[in-house]
């Protein structure tokens, strides 16, 4: 979403802000565990010095050189941490939240950190104020994603952050979807989507064969079955036979 996107589809402006804020408690998408504590002794702080930056020439990036005039959004799993900030930021904006199964979602992140070589090195980080930002650690997120368990632990504190969304916004400003009923029956999820949204939304190429996919693979569903417990605290289970 937006102007200007990285190669998930997510804005470059809106990531650089996340990653700005996740800086302030030495936070990653990948170490979050700071993260409350930070919204909860500092929003007011951080609340004007975001609204400005979103209210500036440099959001040029996200809404290109027309300002939007109807529904837009943001796509970044951080929100699933930064959500009570954005919730003053946006009081009438509506929260989509799509889960996906741990395992699928833990071996995602290991291949992730495995396969892609921007996880070492790399440039730094642009600039959010004019100031050179310091490089993210990318080795440490390569070591923690290159780990099964430490990813299924992470998935559980997203997980356990999102349980605190609609006492915080409303209920009636957040759609839950699971991934998998997307994916394998599009047109019933995409019409609740686009419902709640205000938009027609459509199916641009969604595979059923993404869904479940840990069972394909012995070791991982065997690694489902003893993170039964973990799995089922979120309504997902080790297997579907």
């Amino acid at each position: 979403m937006g102007y200007r996107q990285d190669g998930n589809g997510e804005s470059l402006f809106f990531l650089r802000i996340n990653h700005w804020l996740l800086r302030q408690c030495g936070a990653t998408w990948a170490n979050v565990d700071q993260i409350p504590e930070l919204l909860a002794e500092h929003a007011d702080a951080l609340e004007p010095v975001v609204e400005r930056r979103i209210r500036s020439l440099a959001s040029i990036e996200h809404f290109g050189l027309r300002p939007e005039t109807g529904p837009w959004g943001i796509k970044d799993p951080r929100i699933s941490m930064l959500y009570p900030l954005y919730d003053r930021l946006f009081p009438e904006c509506r929260f989509v939240v799509v889960s996906r199964h741990g395992v699928d979602v833990a071996q995602s992140l290991r291949s992730r950190a495995i396969a892609s070589a921007a996880f070492v090195g790399g440039d730094a980080v642009t600039p959010l104020f004019g100031v050179r930002q310091p490089r993210s650690n990318r080795m440490q997120n390569a070591v923690v994603a290159s780990d099964l368990d430490r990813n299924l632990r992470l998935w559980s504190r997203y997980q356990e952050s999102l349980e605190g969304l609609e006492p915080t916004v409303g209920g009636q400003r957040v759609l839950r979807l699971r991934f998998e009923d997307l994916v394998r029956n599009p047109a019933h999820d995409l019409k609740r989507l686009s419902d709640f949204v205000g938009v027609t939304v459509v199916d641009t190429g969604l595979n059923a064969d993404r869904a479940f996919v840990f069972e394909s693979s012995p070791d991982l569903a065997a690694f489902a079955r003893t993170r039964a417990r973990e799995l089922s605290a979120f309504g997902y289970q080790a297997t579907r036979d």
